[in-house]
């Protein structure tokens, strides 16, 4: 290398805030700035590699300068020098490998930081159920964490998801409430927050609250907000206003109770005794609101008998036969639950039927029979609706529902096979556990 293009290198080599020091083929250094000289002690010319240093040090710059002379192909690999990390590019020109040598102890320290942080954040969003979106207003660049996508039930590896579709997801009643939300933070700066309902990916209904604001990132403005599942919490919100119902209406049953007590002597006592029945059913129901469920082995045939005699009685005063046929069967459920599926099943029999009831068993299903009116064919997709009172059903309604629900609490099917001004039976089938 000539004198002039030496000092002319040195110049340019010591602008650099990194080391930098060349080698020859033979392992002499032709060549270092001053950087170089704070990191190797004793740094002078046609010194060689193992003068500079030692150990497993020497072993990783051997290797790697090897591959750089020999291959001659460029190298970057990390080095540790004094307990201190390199970034280590190397390369070949003009039969001399010439080494920079970067100090990323402190970077490496923050990176491995930021690492640690993420983990935290996701694990925070993972536990709390919450999602972080962000959105460059200027340049319209959306970013999703980890834990929107789980709130979606998304793949965040389709990179296609980076745009703003939440709107895709929403229930297309709350549409209007969340797009009039955002209109309000775009237009007026206000600080936003609700609830809506979603549809994630696999079509599972989910509540979730909102919250978004304005901030300001590297001079740019950015609208940046969270979405929290709150279903579970919705739902325990929902089961004490439930509690709270279902103590009021007890306390009017009972002064239903109190009414039929107080009747006058002139009014027939079938017709007390019904209100009383009536009363003590609606309350067992009501009852089931706020019960908590608790799975166990239900005698299904003993259920039965002793709800057949409970309905006995009524049987009696309508001049009805009752007849209760079981046989051995085991599921595993909540009792109040069947009970509750029993006797609202047998209550609908006995409005309708003519001269006989039958509740009755088998392997694996129990069904509930009747020799009434019957159910249209059109009407037999609707009476398990709520609410729902069929033209000529004399009055199908909240019963059926409850039923169906129970039901699907205790993982039965129910089935309805009626024949107008003929019959009617409901079957449930439990699954095989």
């Amino acid at each position: 290398m000539l004198k002039s293009e030496l000092s002319a290198t040195n110049f340019v080599a010591d602008l650099f805030d990194s080391a930098v020091i060349a080698f020859n083929k033979d392992g002499h250094v032709v060549f270092y700035n001053h950087m170089a000289e704070y990191l190797f002690n004793g740094l002078s010319d046609n010194k060689t590699l193992s003068e500079l240093v030692g150990g497993d040090e020497l072993s990783v710059l051997r290797h790697n300068l090897n591959i750089v002379f020999f291959q001659q192909r460029p190298m970057d690999f990390y080095w540790m020098h004094k307990e201190r990390l390199y970034l280590v590019a190397a390369r070949l020109f003009a039969s001399k490998v010439f080494l920079c040598l970067r100090d990323i102890t402190e970077i490496r320290a923050q990176s491995d930081l930021l690492k640690v942080c993420s983990r935290r954040f996701n694990q925070i969003e993972q536990l709390s159920q919450i999602g972080y979106w962000e959105l460059n207003l200027s340049h319209k660049i959306f970013y999703w964490s980890d834990g929107m996508y789980n709130l979606f039930n998304l793949n965040k590896q389709n990179k296609n998801y980076h745009h703003n579709i939440i709107r895709r997801f929403i229930h297309p009643d709350d549409i209007e409430f969340y797009r009039q939300s955002l209109r309000r933070l775009l237009l007026q700066d206000k600080l936003i927050s609700g609830n809506i309902r979603i549809f994630t990916d696999n079509n599972v209904m989910k509540i979730c609250r909102f919250s978004a604001a304005k901030i300001m990132i590297d001079g740019e403005e950015n609208a940046c907000g969270i979405m929290q599942n709150i279903t579970d919490y919705c739902r325990t919100d929902e089961k004490k206003a439930l509690t709270e119902l279902a103590h009021s209406v007890k306390q009017q049953i009972q002064a239903i109770k109190l009414f039929s007590d107080s009747l006058s002597s002139d009014v027939a006592d079938p017709i007390r005794h019904h209100i009383n029945i009536t009363a003590d059913l609606l309350n067992q129901a009501v009852g089931q609101l706020h019960e908590d469920s608790s799975e166990q082995y239900v005698d299904v045939a003993a259920v039965s008998y002793e709800i057949c005699r409970e309905f006995d009685a009524i049987a009696q005063a309508k001049g009805l036969k009752l007849i209760c046929r079981t046989y051995p069967l085991f599921i595993k459920g909540d009792k109040k639950l069947l009970e509750l599926m029993l006797r609202n099943l047998l209550d609908n029999a006995f409005k309708f039927a003519k001269s006989k009831v039958v509740l009755a068993n088998n392997h694996n299903g129990i069904w509930v029979a009747d020799d009434g009116c019957g159910i249209a064919l059109s009407e037999q997709s609707k009476i398990f609706s709520c609410y729902y009172h069929g033209k000529n059903s004399c009055g199908w309604g909240v019963g059926l529902a409850m039923v169906c629900n129970a039901a699907k609490q205790l993982d039965a099917a129910i089935s309805l096979k009626s024949r107008l001004g003929h019959y009617s039976i409901f079957r449930l089938t439990f699954s095989k556990k």
